[in-house]
């Protein structure tokens, strides 16, 4: 489920890693909801980049959130933090970044998985699978301070022969 996109403009600071001179430049992203139209400002130039244009549709309203990727025009922009208190106000609270653990048994319905926290109204952004083994596992579980996670994979773990 997308963020609700409450009044005809938001706003992102974003950036692009341009190869050529191999810097990241920095810019404000206004998306203009209402038109499905977005405008790009510089912020280092101090003037326009893109003019208030016509977004294609494959672009959705909800790809504007914080921390997404957004293709404008041949351009891969990385939103990086709101660009004004009220977007701020209006879509911080129903954003939210979460970590998910499985256990290995689990992952052969990591589809079936994923589709029921769809049907609940979860929405991913992104999504990475990480194999963690041995220490790391274990890491990570005294980390999240999990004792039934690190007792689990304790136990695991004396079946895993490391070099060490």
């Amino acid at each position: 489920m997308s963020p609700p996109i409450i009044d005809d403009v938001i706003g992102f600071k974003g950036e692009w890693f341009d190869e050529r001179p191999q810097i990241i430049k920095h810019y404000v992203v206004k998306y203009f909801s209402k038109t499905h139209e977005v405008e790009m400002q510089d912020l280092k130039a101090h003037r326009t980049f893109l003019k208030r244009s016509k977004l294609p549709e494959s672009i959705l309203p909800g790809d504007f959130q914080l921390d997404n990727q957004v293709l404008i025009y041949g351009r891969l922009i990385k939103l990086t933090e709101y660009a004004d208190p009220l977007t701020k106000s209006r879509l911080g609270p129903s954003t939210e970044k979460t970590l998910v653990f499985m256990k290995p048994s689990a992952y052969k319905n990591f589809g079936n998985i994923l589709a029921k926290l769809e049907a609940s109204n979860y929405s991913f952004m992104s999504v990475k699978t990480v194999g963690l083994f041995g220490n790391e596992a274990l890491s990570v579980g005294d980390m999240l301070g999990g004792e039934f996670l690190s007792s689990r994979v304790r136990g695991q773990h004396q079946h895993i022969h490391s070099p060490n």
